[in-house]
Protein backbone atom coordinates (compact mmCIF):
# COMPACT_ATOMS: atom_id res chain seq x y z
CA UNK A 1 0.00 0.00 0.00
CA UNK A 2 2.71 2.35 0.45
CA UNK A 3 4.30 1.90 -2.78
CA UNK A 4 0.89 2.38 -4.43
CA UNK A 5 0.78 5.66 -2.46
CA UNK A 6 4.36 6.93 -2.83
CA UNK A 7 3.87 5.73 -6.83
CA UNK A 8 0.65 7.85 -6.39
CA UNK A 9 2.43 10.92 -5.09
CA UNK A 10 4.93 11.35 -7.23
CA UNK A 11 2.60 11.01 -10.16
CA UNK A 12 0.64 13.76 -8.98
CA UNK A 13 3.89 15.79 -8.16
CA UNK A 14 5.12 15.94 -11.67
CA UNK A 15 2.63 18.64 -12.51
CA UNK A 16 4.19 21.32 -10.44
CA UNK A 17 3.70 24.43 -11.06
CA UNK A 18 6.41 27.06 -13.13
CA UNK A 19 7.38 28.42 -9.52
CA UNK A 20 7.89 25.16 -8.13
CA UNK A 21 4.87 25.54 -5.73
CA UNK A 22 2.33 22.57 -4.98
CA UNK A 23 -1.01 22.63 -5.59
CA UNK A 24 -3.57 21.95 -2.98
CA UNK A 25 -4.06 18.66 -4.39
CA UNK A 26 -0.10 17.70 -4.53
CA UNK A 27 -0.25 19.27 -0.82
CA UNK A 28 -2.53 16.84 0.39
CA UNK A 29 -1.01 13.72 -1.34
CA UNK A 30 2.32 14.64 0.17
CA UNK A 31 0.98 14.78 3.60
CA UNK A 32 -1.15 11.56 2.99
CA UNK A 33 2.59 9.96 2.12
CA UNK A 34 4.76 11.02 4.82
CA UNK A 35 1.61 10.00 7.78
CA UNK A 36 2.02 6.36 5.77
CA UNK A 37 5.31 6.23 6.13
CA UNK A 38 5.45 7.59 9.64
CA UNK A 39 2.95 4.93 10.42
CA UNK A 40 4.91 2.26 8.84
CA UNK A 41 7.99 3.10 10.50
CA UNK A 42 6.20 2.89 13.85
CA UNK A 43 4.67 -0.05 12.93
CA UNK A 44 8.10 -1.89 12.18
CA UNK A 45 9.71 -0.43 15.32
CA UNK A 46 6.76 -1.73 17.50
CA UNK A 47 7.09 -5.15 16.10
CA UNK A 48 10.55 -5.48 16.84
CA UNK A 49 10.35 -4.34 19.68
CA UNK A 50 7.60 -7.46 20.34
CA UNK A 51 9.85 -9.45 18.70
CA UNK A 52 12.65 -8.76 21.22
CA UNK A 53 10.30 -9.00 24.22
CA UNK A 54 9.25 -12.30 22.99
CA UNK A 55 12.23 -13.82 22.68
CA UNK A 56 13.46 -12.31 26.12
CA UNK A 57 10.40 -13.92 27.87
CA UNK A 58 11.02 -17.42 25.75
CA UNK A 59 14.62 -17.58 26.85
CA UNK A 60 13.61 -16.49 30.51
CA UNK A 61 10.88 -19.06 30.33
CA UNK A 62 13.87 -21.87 29.32
CA UNK A 63 16.05 -20.63 32.16
CA UNK A 64 13.00 -20.62 34.73
CA UNK A 65 12.09 -24.10 33.49
CA UNK A 66 15.77 -25.39 33.57
CA UNK A 67 16.13 -24.01 36.71
CA UNK A 68 13.73 -25.86 38.02
CA UNK A 69 14.07 -29.43 36.74
CA UNK A 70 18.02 -28.77 37.95
CA UNK A 71 16.60 -28.08 41.34
CA UNK A 72 14.57 -31.02 41.35
CA UNK A 73 17.00 -32.99 39.76
CA UNK A 74 19.54 -32.28 42.28
CA UNK A 75 17.23 -33.13 45.36
CA UNK A 76 16.25 -36.42 43.81
CA UNK A 77 20.31 -36.69 43.34
CA UNK A 78 20.45 -35.83 47.36
CA UNK A 79 17.41 -38.10 47.87
CA UNK A 80 19.53 -41.09 46.28
CA UNK A 81 22.15 -40.49 47.81
CA UNK A 82 20.20 -40.44 51.53
CA UNK A 83 19.33 -43.89 51.13
CA UNK A 84 22.60 -45.21 50.00
CA UNK A 85 24.44 -44.06 52.85
CA UNK A 86 21.28 -45.13 54.53
CA UNK A 87 22.53 -48.56 52.95
CA UNK A 88 19.70 -48.76 51.10
CA UNK A 89 19.90 -50.75 47.43
CA UNK A 90 18.42 -49.70 43.69
CA UNK A 91 17.10 -53.38 42.18
CA UNK A 92 18.61 -52.42 38.94
CA UNK A 93 22.05 -53.06 40.84
CA UNK A 94 20.38 -56.62 42.25
CA UNK A 95 18.98 -57.78 38.71
CA UNK A 96 18.43 -55.76 35.27
CA UNK A 97 15.46 -58.33 34.93
CA UNK A 98 13.04 -56.80 37.28
CA UNK A 99 10.82 -54.37 35.83
CA UNK A 100 10.11 -51.33 37.64
CA UNK A 101 6.80 -48.57 37.35
CA UNK A 102 6.91 -46.66 40.48
CA UNK A 103 2.88 -45.47 40.57
CA UNK A 104 3.22 -42.77 42.66
CA UNK A 105 6.03 -40.99 40.51
CA UNK A 106 3.39 -40.78 38.35
CA UNK A 107 -0.51 -39.40 38.49
CA UNK A 108 -1.69 -42.94 38.06
CA UNK A 109 -2.77 -43.76 41.43
CA UNK A 110 -5.39 -43.55 44.15
CA UNK A 111 -4.23 -40.08 44.94
CA UNK A 112 -4.08 -38.58 41.33
CA UNK A 113 -1.05 -36.79 42.41
CA UNK A 114 3.08 -37.48 41.59
CA UNK A 115 4.00 -37.64 45.04
CA UNK A 116 7.29 -38.72 44.64
CA UNK A 117 8.95 -35.84 42.44
CA UNK A 118 9.28 -38.02 39.51
CA UNK A 119 11.51 -40.10 41.83
CA UNK A 120 11.13 -43.76 39.88
CA UNK A 121 13.90 -45.98 41.58
CA UNK A 122 13.08 -48.87 43.19
CA UNK A 123 15.36 -49.03 46.91
CA UNK A 124 14.94 -51.72 49.21
CA UNK A 125 16.91 -53.10 52.14
CA UNK A 126 19.95 -55.15 50.70
CA UNK A 127 18.45 -58.61 52.66
CA UNK A 128 15.10 -57.32 51.17
CA UNK A 129 16.54 -56.72 47.28
CA UNK A 130 17.89 -60.64 47.52
CA UNK A 131 14.54 -62.09 48.40
CA UNK A 132 13.14 -60.33 45.51
CA UNK A 133 15.96 -61.11 42.91
CA UNK A 134 14.99 -64.88 44.34
CA UNK A 135 11.46 -64.40 43.74
CA UNK A 136 12.18 -62.95 40.52
CA UNK A 137 14.48 -65.85 38.95
CA UNK A 138 11.54 -68.61 40.49
CA UNK A 139 9.18 -66.88 38.34
CA UNK A 140 11.36 -67.50 34.92
CA UNK A 141 11.75 -70.61 36.11
CA UNK A 142 8.29 -71.36 36.07
CA UNK A 143 7.15 -69.39 32.88
CA UNK A 144 10.08 -67.67 31.26
CA UNK A 145 7.19 -65.14 29.45
CA UNK A 146 6.92 -63.60 32.47
CA UNK A 147 8.62 -60.87 35.21
CA UNK A 148 8.03 -59.30 38.34
CA UNK A 149 7.24 -55.30 38.12
CA UNK A 150 7.88 -53.38 40.90
CA UNK A 151 4.75 -50.40 41.78
CA UNK A 152 6.10 -49.37 44.85
CA UNK A 153 9.16 -49.85 47.57
CA UNK A 154 10.50 -47.59 49.41
CA UNK A 155 7.83 -44.67 50.44
CA UNK A 156 8.88 -42.21 53.06
CA UNK A 157 6.97 -41.63 56.17
CA UNK A 158 5.69 -38.23 55.62
CA UNK A 159 4.33 -39.42 52.25
CA UNK A 160 2.50 -42.33 54.07
CA UNK A 161 0.52 -39.51 55.86
CA UNK A 162 0.03 -37.95 52.66
CA UNK A 163 -1.95 -40.82 51.13
CA UNK A 164 -3.69 -41.55 54.40
CA UNK A 165 -5.56 -38.14 54.74
CA UNK A 166 -6.14 -37.62 51.02
CA UNK A 167 -8.74 -41.54 51.21
CA UNK A 168 -11.76 -41.22 51.54
CA UNK A 169 -12.49 -44.71 53.27
CA UNK A 170 -13.37 -44.62 56.76
CA UNK A 171 -10.72 -44.96 59.26
CA UNK A 172 -10.98 -49.28 59.50
CA UNK A 173 -11.52 -49.37 55.82
CA UNK A 174 -8.45 -47.56 55.27
CA UNK A 175 -6.50 -49.43 57.89
CA UNK A 176 -7.14 -52.58 55.60
CA UNK A 177 -5.71 -50.56 52.48
CA UNK A 178 -2.88 -48.12 54.15
CA UNK A 179 -0.74 -48.62 57.15
CA UNK A 180 -1.68 -46.06 59.45
CA UNK A 181 1.63 -43.69 59.78
CA UNK A 182 1.56 -43.48 63.33
CA UNK A 183 2.32 -47.38 63.27
CA UNK A 184 4.78 -46.50 60.24
CA UNK A 185 4.32 -48.35 57.21
CA UNK A 186 6.59 -51.51 55.97
CA UNK A 187 7.46 -49.64 52.77
CA UNK A 188 8.97 -46.45 54.96
CA UNK A 189 11.62 -48.96 56.28
CA UNK A 190 12.31 -50.56 52.79
CA UNK A 191 11.24 -53.97 53.81
CA UNK A 192 8.03 -54.10 51.46
CA UNK A 193 7.38 -54.42 47.80
CA UNK A 194 4.18 -53.58 45.67
CA UNK A 195 3.71 -55.77 42.67
CA UNK A 196 2.45 -57.80 40.04
CA UNK A 197 3.48 -59.45 36.88
CA UNK A 198 4.02 -58.55 33.09
CA UNK A 199 4.72 -60.52 29.94
CA UNK A 200 7.52 -60.08 27.37
CA UNK A 201 5.35 -57.16 25.87
CA UNK A 202 5.03 -55.02 29.05
CA UNK A 203 1.56 -56.06 29.31
CA UNK A 204 0.66 -57.08 33.09
CA UNK A 205 -1.83 -59.66 33.72
CA UNK A 206 -4.72 -59.09 34.63
CA UNK A 207 -5.29 -59.91 38.76
CA UNK A 208 -8.88 -58.62 38.62
CA UNK A 209 -8.39 -54.82 39.70
CA UNK A 210 -6.02 -52.23 39.11
CA UNK A 211 -3.55 -51.78 41.37
CA UNK A 212 -3.76 -50.08 44.73
CA UNK A 213 -8.03 -50.38 44.04
CA UNK A 214 -9.38 -49.80 47.87
CA UNK A 215 -12.09 -51.84 47.92
CA UNK A 216 -12.87 -56.07 48.30
CA UNK A 217 -12.05 -57.27 45.06
CA UNK A 218 -8.21 -56.61 45.72
CA UNK A 219 -8.38 -58.75 48.27
CA UNK A 220 -6.69 -62.15 48.63
CA UNK A 221 -8.80 -63.40 51.60
CA UNK A 222 -11.91 -62.98 49.49
CA UNK A 223 -11.04 -64.68 46.00
CA UNK A 224 -12.78 -67.88 46.14
CA UNK A 225 -16.27 -65.79 47.18
CA UNK A 226 -15.83 -63.52 44.76
CA UNK A 227 -14.92 -66.38 42.16
CA UNK A 228 -18.19 -67.61 43.21
CA UNK A 229 -19.86 -64.45 42.35
CA UNK A 230 -18.46 -63.99 38.97
CA UNK A 231 -16.61 -60.40 40.11
CA UNK A 232 -13.43 -62.21 39.45
CA UNK A 233 -12.27 -64.63 36.78
CA UNK A 234 -10.50 -67.90 37.01
CA UNK A 235 -7.73 -66.59 35.48
CA UNK A 236 -7.41 -63.42 37.46
CA UNK A 237 -7.32 -65.52 40.43
CA UNK A 238 -4.38 -67.62 38.36
CA UNK A 239 -2.59 -64.97 38.00
CA UNK A 240 -2.47 -63.97 41.78
CA UNK A 241 -1.93 -67.36 42.90
CA UNK A 242 1.26 -67.09 40.65
CA UNK A 243 2.62 -64.01 42.36
CA UNK A 244 1.94 -65.25 45.17
CA UNK A 245 3.97 -68.80 44.76
CA UNK A 246 7.01 -66.49 43.55
CA UNK A 247 7.24 -64.35 46.95
CA UNK A 248 6.59 -66.67 49.38
CA UNK A 249 9.12 -69.10 47.43
CA UNK A 250 11.68 -66.27 48.16
CA UNK A 251 10.39 -65.85 51.48
CA UNK A 252 7.84 -63.08 51.31
CA UNK A 253 4.94 -62.65 53.80
CA UNK A 254 1.48 -62.02 51.92
CA UNK A 255 -1.24 -59.73 52.75
CA UNK A 256 -4.32 -60.20 53.00
CA UNK A 257 -5.95 -57.39 51.90
CA UNK A 258 -4.01 -56.59 48.93
CA UNK A 259 -3.11 -58.84 46.10
CA UNK A 260 -0.20 -57.13 45.04
CA UNK A 261 1.45 -56.03 48.68
CA UNK A 262 4.14 -58.41 50.51
CA UNK A 263 6.65 -57.52 52.91
CA UNK A 264 9.60 -59.25 54.35
CA UNK A 265 9.26 -59.09 57.75
CA UNK A 266 6.98 -58.20 60.84
CA UNK A 267 6.65 -54.53 61.86
CA UNK A 268 8.71 -54.80 65.09
CA UNK A 269 11.52 -56.52 63.29
CA UNK A 270 11.91 -54.02 61.01
CA UNK A 271 11.50 -51.22 63.58
CA UNK A 272 13.81 -53.16 65.75
CA UNK A 273 16.78 -53.75 63.19
CA UNK A 274 16.04 -50.92 60.34
CA UNK A 275 16.16 -47.24 59.74
CA UNK A 276 12.88 -46.03 58.11
CA UNK A 277 12.77 -42.65 56.03
CA UNK A 278 11.10 -39.91 57.38
CA UNK A 279 10.93 -37.73 54.01
CA UNK A 280 13.21 -36.80 51.12
CA UNK A 281 15.99 -35.40 53.21
CA UNK A 282 16.14 -37.53 57.03
CA UNK A 283 16.45 -40.94 57.70
CA UNK A 284 15.85 -42.06 61.35
CA UNK A 285 18.14 -44.83 62.55
CA UNK A 286 16.31 -47.73 64.71
CA UNK A 287 16.24 -47.54 67.76
CA UNK A 288 19.01 -48.83 70.67
CA UNK A 289 18.20 -51.81 72.71
CA UNK A 290 20.32 -53.83 75.03
CA UNK A 291 21.19 -56.76 72.77
CA UNK A 292 23.66 -58.23 76.16
CA UNK A 293 23.48 -61.50 77.05
CA UNK A 294 23.16 -62.77 80.15
CA UNK A 295 24.88 -65.86 79.71
CA UNK A 296 27.38 -67.22 82.71
CA UNK A 297 29.82 -68.53 80.71
CA UNK A 298 33.19 -66.67 80.69
CA UNK A 299 33.40 -64.95 77.63
CA UNK A 300 31.15 -62.17 76.97
CA UNK A 301 31.78 -60.40 73.95
CA UNK A 302 29.89 -57.37 72.84
CA UNK A 303 29.73 -54.77 69.81
CA UNK A 304 29.35 -50.91 70.33
CA UNK A 305 29.60 -48.11 67.95
CA UNK A 306 32.55 -45.39 69.07
CA UNK A 307 31.00 -41.98 67.74
CA UNK A 308 33.30 -39.65 69.33
CA UNK A 309 36.98 -39.99 71.68
CA UNK A 310 36.90 -37.10 73.44
CA UNK A 311 34.21 -34.92 75.57
CA UNK A 312 34.48 -32.06 72.83
CA UNK A 313 33.83 -34.28 69.99
CA UNK A 314 30.61 -36.13 71.96
CA UNK A 315 29.53 -32.12 72.57
CA UNK A 316 29.77 -31.42 68.81
CA UNK A 317 27.91 -34.78 68.18
CA UNK A 318 24.81 -34.05 70.60
CA UNK A 319 22.40 -32.69 68.55
CA UNK A 320 22.85 -36.09 65.91
CA UNK A 321 22.63 -38.61 68.51
CA UNK A 322 19.42 -37.21 70.21
CA UNK A 323 17.58 -39.75 71.51
CA UNK A 324 20.44 -42.37 71.44
CA UNK A 325 22.14 -43.82 74.42
CA UNK A 326 25.60 -42.86 75.06
CA UNK A 327 27.91 -44.84 77.30
CA UNK A 328 32.08 -43.91 78.22
CA UNK A 329 34.73 -46.78 78.12
CA UNK A 330 38.66 -45.50 79.00
CA UNK A 331 41.15 -46.60 76.54
CA UNK A 332 44.47 -45.57 75.26
CA UNK A 333 44.40 -43.29 78.77
CA UNK A 334 41.80 -41.79 77.10
CA UNK A 335 37.64 -41.56 77.70
CA UNK A 336 35.97 -42.16 74.37
CA UNK A 337 31.99 -42.82 73.94
CA UNK A 338 30.11 -45.46 72.23
CA UNK A 339 26.31 -45.68 71.22
CA UNK A 340 24.94 -49.21 71.77
CA UNK A 341 25.80 -52.52 73.03
CA UNK A 342 25.04 -55.78 70.72
CA UNK A 343 25.59 -59.41 71.18
CA UNK A 344 25.13 -59.53 67.13
CA UNK A 345 27.86 -57.40 64.90
CA UNK A 346 25.56 -56.84 62.49
CA UNK A 347 23.39 -55.15 64.52
CA UNK A 348 25.82 -52.89 65.28
CA UNK A 349 27.11 -52.73 61.72
CA UNK A 350 23.56 -51.32 60.59
CA UNK A 351 23.84 -48.74 63.43
CA UNK A 352 27.16 -47.38 62.26
CA UNK A 353 25.62 -47.01 59.02
CA UNK A 354 22.67 -44.80 60.53
CA UNK A 355 24.84 -43.24 62.59
CA UNK A 356 27.06 -41.98 60.36
CA UNK A 357 24.28 -41.48 57.99
CA UNK A 358 22.52 -38.27 60.41
CA UNK A 359 26.06 -36.76 60.60
CA UNK A 360 28.76 -38.42 62.78
CA UNK A 361 30.86 -39.88 59.48
CA UNK A 362 33.81 -41.13 61.33
CA UNK A 363 31.42 -43.51 63.84
CA UNK A 364 33.05 -46.98 63.80
CA UNK A 365 31.98 -50.24 65.01
CA UNK A 366 34.21 -51.28 68.39
CA UNK A 367 34.45 -54.78 70.16
CA UNK A 368 34.68 -55.90 74.22
CA UNK A 369 35.53 -59.34 75.57
CA UNK A 370 34.49 -59.16 78.93
CA UNK A 371 34.66 -55.56 79.43
CA UNK A 372 38.13 -55.37 77.26
CA UNK A 373 38.44 -53.67 74.11
CA UNK A 374 39.39 -55.82 71.45
CA UNK A 375 40.05 -56.11 67.58
CA UNK A 376 36.38 -57.11 65.63
CA UNK A 377 38.73 -58.84 63.21
CA UNK A 378 39.90 -61.28 66.13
Amino acid sequence: MLNRLFFFTFAHMRGLNKDMTFTHKQWKWLFCFMLCALVSLAAIIVSCSTDSNIQRRIIHRKVTVTRIIHRENNAMNSYEQLLVNAGFVDISTIDTTIKVDIRYATRDNFVGKNLYNNFKKCFLQPDVARKLEAAQRALKQRDRRYSLVIFDALRPCSIQQVMWDSSKLTTEQKRNFLADPSETSLHSYGVAVDCGIVDTKGQNLDMGTCYDFPGELAYPILEESMLKKGLLTQSCVENRKLLRWAMKRAGFICNDYEWWHFSSCSRNTARDLYPKIIDFAQVMPPPVKEQVSHDTGETKTVYKVQVATSRAGLEAARSSLRGIKVSAYVHEGREKYTAGEFNNYLLAFNLKDSIRNIGITDAFVVCFNNGKRMSVHN
